[in-house]
């Protein structure tokens, strides 16, 4: 029983500096976390520094605010090699304003100066900087590029067939800059030293026959008016679009006709082989305006729709083939 009673007790010990030193933490914790909000909100003595009369940020002190304000002619003033810096001018003074404010309102320098560079390139900068600079050196003349057609090149290739190189020239001028943007420059003197060589890049006209994988519908809308399978105990191959837009028949995809006639219950069929193991038939034609060995683009018109060979009324009969082997047309077009 003492035994009971003493494990009692060390467990009651236990469980209460357990919840003291939960408490303890919480309390730390929190004191920590009134510390830092106290801390940002501290209000402290700084500059503003205005354009107009308005704020575009804050810094510590006075040293600070010259030292932002030297950064910022230094930022849009920078000149390169044969340039030589003619004048800066603000449209307005930076100022400096005693205020009070909260202590996380108070920028670095850097920091100070991305925010006045941010609103000087803005659509409605506060302050605007005239640069003036005086150049004497030499540039690159960028080159040009001409396209011509090739009829052996295949649509949709390009072959550099002469490759272009800048130029060179010596000006000597001035040149202005309104916020870091060029506005306008006055060339005072200049001489062509290189002249630019023209890019010449040959663009194929020849037509592909191997089409682009994806099928598009062959007809001018419709609807599919007898599907793919079984019909009457026989083998449907294909399916049958009938009652669209326009009777204008398309190829589904480029591909070269490999036959343009007459085919018994057909009737008048075209039979198109995109060169990637993709061949589409269209049946009971009206009339078809390829011939066999012909490259067809896809969308372009193949014939329009009708009734011959052994048809009931005007549709487009129309099968796909993959790899010789006939599938459902519906897998590959959507009505």
């Amino acid at each position: 029983m003492k035994n009971i009673a003493k494990r009692f007790v060390y467990t009651r010990n236990r469980t209460g500096r357990t919840l003291f030193s939960v408490c303890l933490i919480f309390f730390v914790m929190l004191r920590f976390e009134n510390f830092t909000v106290e801390a940002a909100d501290e209000m402290v003595s700084a500059i503003a520094i205005e354009a107009d009369g308005k704020v575009l940020t804050y810094v510590g002190d006075s040293v600070e605010f010259e030292n932002v304000v030297n950064s910022v002619e230094t930022y849009f003033s920078k000149i390169e090699e044969g340039e030589k810096l003619v004048s800066v001018e603000f449209n307005r003074p930076l100022e400096a304003k005693e205020v009070m404010i909260s202590a996380g309102e108070v920028k670095s320098e850097v920091e100070a100066l991305g925010a006045i560079v941010r609103n000087m390139k803005g659509t409605t900068p506060l302050l605007m900087v005239t640069v003036v600079k005086e150049v004497a050196k030499n540039e690159e003349i960028p080159y040009g590029v001409e396209y011509r057609n090739n009829k052996e090149l295949y649509k949709g290739i390009q072959k550099v067939k002469r490759k272009g190189q800048n130029g060179v020239r010596y000006v000597e001028g001035t040149i202005l800059y309104v916020n870091g943007a060029k506005e306008s420059s006055e060339i005072m003197q200049e001489e062509i030293l290189q002249e630019p060589i023209t890019e010449i890049v040959e663009e194929g006209t020849k037509s592909t026959s191997i089409g682009t994988g994806t099928l598009i519908v062959p007809t001018n809308g419709g609807y599919v008016s007898s599907g793919f399978g079984t019909r009457d105990g026989q083998m449907h191959k294909g399916i049958d679009i009938a009652r669209p837009n326009t009777y204008t028949i398309v190829a589904a995809d480029t591909g070269r006709v490999t036959f343009a006639g007459t085919d018994g219950g057909y009737g008048k069929k075209v039979i198109i082989d995109h060169g990637n193991g993709i061949e589409t038939v269209y049946a009971h034609l009206a009339s078809f305006t390829v011939k066999k060995g012909q490259v067809i683009e896809q969308g372009k018109r193949i014939g329009v729709m009708g009734k011959t060979g052994w048809a009931t009324g005007v549709h487009l009969h129309f099968e796909v083939y993959s790899n010789g082997v006939l599938k459902n047309p519906t897998h590959y077009i959507k009505l």
